[in-house]
């Protein structure tokens, strides 16, 4: 039986389901849509990062002043998702870390809420994973890796806030391709490589972990994928907006 809140995950190649604990392809389970909580979590896509300082103006002006600032970025809005955390309060403006994916998979959003549904969340996997992890380090800076269905995120964490990212779709564990994506991320940022924690989450490749526990303090998670996406309709900070 399908629960009212619903959760769907769309990636490259298909649309999924959770389902008694695990993600079915929709073609196959035979569910009406109408009435629910719509949860979506999206896969395989890289986040933008963008920092801004606007005027301090109520939420509903801050929103339409982002969406107008990205088209500055983006030429297509129709294909953008994206969401903001205001980092510093000023006497008169705020600066705002703006998240943002530019992605064709916003075409099967519509076609879901056709359905009549109620649209409560829209997350990247990134996200959805980051919220949970969160509650079980005390770090104020970290990296967190994780790989999923072929894809492989990396991402540079401060204040719990999402500073710097990279993903590798379709990874085959190539050394060489891994540590070009990885690396950059560290050095950008500024990061303290003798102190700096890598946690690592779903990630098997033994040659880039043997090197990676070589240069920084590795540490290895073992979360269920249940207790994650469940966590997902409960505790959450970051959200995408789609208009």
């Amino acid at each position: 039986m399908i629960k009212k809140n619903t959760i769907i995950k769309i990636e490259d190649r298909d649309t999924f389901l959770w389902n008694k604990n695990n993600f079915e392809s929709i073609k196959n389970v035979n569910v009406d849509l109408k009435n629910r909580n719509l949860y979506l979590i999206v896969e395989g896509e890289r986040v933008y990062i963008k920092l801004l300082n606007l005027p301090k103006v109520s939420k509903d002006k801050l929103y339409k002043m982002i969406e107008y600032q990205l088209k500055y970025y983006f030429t297509d809005m129709e294909d953008i998702l994206f969401d903001y955390y205001i980092c510093k309060k000023l006497k008169k403006s705020y600066e705002i870390m703006v998240f943002c994916i530019n992605s064709r998979k916003i075409n099967n959003l519509h076609g879901l809420l056709e359905k009549g549904t109620k649209l409560k969340l829209v997350n990247l996997i990134q996200f959805v994973i980051l919220n949970y992890v969160k509650n079980y380090v005390d770090d104020k800076e970290y990296t967190l890796l994780f790989e999923n269905n072929r894809n492989v995120y990396i991402m540079a964490i401060k204040n719990d806030i999402l500073v710097d990212n990279s993903m590798i779709r379709d990874f085959t564990g190539d050394f060489q391709e891994f540590f070009l994506e990885f690396s950059p991320i560290i050095e950008n940022q500024l990061m303290d490589i003798e102190n700096n924690k890598v946690y690592v989450l779903w990630f098997e490749y033994e040659d880039i972990l043997k090197e990676l526990e070589r240069k920084y303090k590795l540490v290895i998670l073992d979360y269920k994928e249940k207790n994650i996406i469940e966590n997902f309709t409960k505790d959450w900070k970051y959200r995408m907006c789609i208009k």
